[in-house]
């Protein structure tokens, strides 16, 4: 039933034809396609400053970054090649497992010739470009081998970018025990159980080490993966497993939490880039993960107009000025404004050096005073040099008492009022001190050039 379920679902709402075993593991198509949301969604927020400052060098397909992704584990269904590819035409992915019969599989689903074709879709007017055997690579691996295969085992062997995303769905369990315990411990059975081989089911240690081993050969491998992820089905592993990226010094993650009917499953990414995982991705419903939460990468400071100065354009470019006035800084541009009227004022800006720090603005007082040129000094090694730091201003309106319930009551004696929100959302560097002080600066000069000061 299950299994029929999801062949259906992957051809009415995908156009993918699919046979899945019945001695293979089924996937449920809702929860592994919140998985690749979830991952769709950083990589949309850290791709386009990745290619201003690597240089634009990426391949493109239809206008987009051509993404190369890493299945650890893919199974029969391949499921999230399949659903990847389907979903964004400029996905490709890499897609392993030590099962020579699932591989078979996976290969069946990938060569099949109605999933190599272009087609409209009921309801849909762009084509769906599905064509997945230039697009899905499987590779088998062994037992031994490295879970992230080398640069030599995929053909790029000078290749600075290795993928820009792994992805994996564990083994949930160490042992045949610890399955039977789990199985008991739910009140009723699933109807129709997709059941899964040992090597689908269980490993050595559980998720918790197979993720572990994924952190270990993520260090050795660095920058050369933008976003590491994994899916976790156990809250208990989730803890562990932050608590060792902390333990190796990996302050740049991301939780997600995927909720579907009564499945309740875990994401989490890490990053060694400079390229800060977006803080709104990193958010979870459940007040008990809180503490497993990454560092903000966002700050913001509230404040009133008078009513010459509620013009967004006017702040911004108030805003603008106090950024250029701080030297060794540049403007970019990643994205363009929101739509919704709330949050479509914003500046990008790079910063090279510390420049906004006392100390530096009075070496800049001293120089100007000596009549020295300091353009030269300001760009020098701007196109090689990593920047210092990326933080994107924006502006927001928002209505104090929005939610306050007093006020539907009755006649208002306090009415809400129009207010502004500048914010601070660091998308680059490494050193978390400071973007702390580089906001602090400027939001202490907008909060003077409010209050007319100089």
């Amino acid at each position: 039933m299950i299994r029929c379920l999801t062949e259906t679902l992957l051809l009415h709402d995908f156009g993918l034809h699919v046979h899945l075993p019945e001695h293979r593991l089924c996937p449920t198509v809702p929860n592994r396609l919140n998985y690749l949301s979830w991952a769709h969604g950083i990589l949309d927020s850290t791709l386009p400053l990745y290619e201003i400052l690597e240089g634009s060098s990426n391949a493109r397909c239809r206008g987009r970054t051509e993404v190369r992704a890493l299945d650890i584990g893919t199974g029969a269904s391949a499921i999230y090649p399949i659903l990847g590819c389907a979903v964004d035409p400029s996905w490709s992915f890499t897609a392993t497992d030590i099962d020579d019969e699932s591989l078979r599989w996976a290969s069946k689903i990938v060569r099949e010739p109605l999933n190599n074709l272009s087609f409209s879709m009921h309801g849909h007017r762009k084509k769906k470009h599905l064509h997945l055997k230039d697009r899905i690579r499987l590779l088998h691996r062994k037992v031994e081998d490295p879970l992230i295969p080398p640069r030599s085992d995929i053909g790029v062997p000078h290749a600075r970018l290795l993928y820009h995303l792994t992805m994996c769905n564990p083994p949930f369990y160490s042992s045949e025990e610890e399955m039977r315990a789990s199985y008991e411990l739910k009140e009723q059975e699933p109807s129709a159980v997709c059941h899964g081989t040992e090597n689908e089911m269980i490993t050595e240690g559980g998720e918790v080490n197979f993720v572990k081993r994924m952190v270990e050969e993520s260090m050795g491998l660095w920058e050369s993966v933008i976003l590491y992820s994994s899916m976790l089905g156990k809250l208990s592993s989730l803890r562990l497993l932050v608590e060792h990226l902390r333990e190796r010094g990996v302050g740049n993650y991301a939780i997600g939490e995927l909720i579907q009917g009564q499945t309740r499953r875990w994401v989490l990414g890490w990053s060694h880039t400079p390229y800060r995982i977006a803080g709104g991705m990193s958010s979870c419903k459940s007040l008990a993960l809180a503490r497993l939460l990454p560092s903000a990468t966002m700050r913001s400071m509230s404040f009133d107009l008078s009513s010459d100065e509620e013009r967004e354009e006017v702040l911004i470019e108030r805003l603008k000025s106090i950024l250029v006035g701080l030297g060794s800084s540049e403007f970019i541009q990643t994205q363009g404004g929101g739509g919704d009227g709330k949050s479509d004022h914003l500046l990008e800006v790079k910063m090279m050096s510390e420049s906004w720090t006392r100390s530096a603005r009075r070496a800049r007082t001293r120089r100007q005073k000596q009549g020295e040129e300091e353009e030269e000094e300001a760009a020098g090694g701007s196109n090689h040099q990593e920047p210092l730091l990326c933080v994107r201003f924006s502006l927001e309106r928002f209505m104090n008492g929005d939610d306050d319930d007093e006020e539907r009551v009755g006649s208002s004696s306090r009415a809400t009022k129009e207010r502004r929100r500048l914010i601070s959302q660091w998308i680059y560097g490494r050193d978390r001190i400071k973007f702390e002080s580089l906001t602090g600066h400027v939001f202490q000069r907008f909060e003077d050039s409010l209050r007319g000061k100089r």
